[in-house]
């Protein structure tokens, strides 16, 4: 026997279906809704492998961003103003170039983890060369060393360790150097010993070129330390609260998928660095966690004051926005 509905039954199930129907299509358009552009400032090194790994795995348009786009930058120096000016939406800067500004008036916060240095993950070293006379940190008194920048946190970190071995800071001529230029500054004597980072590090070593004076330099901080991350202005955040969120969800599944695979995360530094396949796979990589303790940060900040680059120390939530 075929059953009939009655009409009002009828147009009832219609009714819930088309209902249905369009809280299904609206929850698929918010899924989907287009963000726009994103413009990040990045610097082409390990440490930004997270947005590498975002972009490349597609995380970052799967969360709305119609395009992305990821200038190369030559350090925090030039991100910074880019960020301020506008021509950025996010950047990408360590802890003391972020403390500076903020001291100096500037609304710029971290908003999500980043970059931390701790063991099994000590990316800065203090380099000599191969055969330098150099063995201690006493040695050191009356040379230069270079840094990247004399107001940034390899130089905190290297003035901290000198003060931890009985140097004062003073008695060492810290001069700028490029990363990229040490390796030849310390062959050539220009300088005796130089803050330097993965994957010249590494790169120098395998060279013959030079030798690790202080493997973990960053230790001056603490066990554990925030080297950098992604900034912006707050008033960006402000105007922006779905796109801070999106970019969130997608740094945390690229964190997630480092975790997950960290050696197939390290290839993806092939498509964005002008990293060999062979330093891609020996460098040592920064941690990238999902949790950011303050502590991470306010170590930082606590060394960077009592180096005279601030005024006074802050709490570590006024550049923190992570929620």
């Amino acid at each position: 026997m075929v059953r009939t509905w009655p009409r009002r039954a009828l147009l009832g199930i219609v009714s819930v279906f088309l209902v249905a129907s369009g809280l299904s299509g609206a929850a698929g358009a918010a899924q989907t809704k287009d963000l726009g552009k994103l413009r990040v400032g990045v610097l082409p090194v390990g440490d930004c492998l997270q947005i590498f790994v975002a972009d490349a795995k597609g995380y970052l348009k799967e969360e709305g961003f119609s395009a992305v786009d990821l200038p190369r930058m030559a350090g925090g120096a030039a991100v910074a103003p880019a960020v301020e000016g506008g021509s950025l939406d996010l950047g990408w800067s360590n802890v003391v170039s972020v403390a500076l500004a903020h001291e100096q008036g500037f609304d710029h916060v971290f908003i999500t983890p980043g970059a931390s240095e701790m063991e099994g993950h000590r990316v800065h070293k203090i380099m000599v060369a191969a055969d330098s006379p150099v063995r201690r940190a006493a040695d050191l008194e009356g040379k230069a060393v270079a840094v990247n920048t004399l107001a940034n946190i390899p130089y905190v970190a290297a003035a901290t360790w000198l003060q931890a071995n009985g140097v004062a800071p003073e008695k060492v001529k810290f001069v700028e150097v490029p990363f990229p230029n040490m390796e030849a500054a310390l062959k050539s004597k220009q300088v005796a010993a130089a803050v330097m980072l993965e994957p010249f590090v590494t790169a120098s070593q395998a060279a013959g070129s030079t030798r690790v004076l202080e493997g973990a330099p960053f230790k001056a901080f603490g066990p554990r330390s925030l080297i950098a991350s992604w900034f912006a202005k707050k008033g960006w955040l402000a105007a922006n609260p779905e796109k801070v969120v999106a970019f969130r969800r997608a740094i945390a599944k690229a964190t997630r998928a480092i975790q997950a695979n960290p050696a197939e995360a390290r290839l993806t530094l092939l498509n964005y660095t002008r990293l060999s396949k062979d330093l891609a796979e020996k460098i040592l990589m920064p941690a990238f966690e999902e949790g950011l303790p303050e502590a991470d940060v306010q170590a930082v900040l606590d060394a960077t004051a009592k180096q005279g680059l601030l005024k006074a120390t802050f709490p570590a939530r006024d550049i923190l926005t992570l929620q």
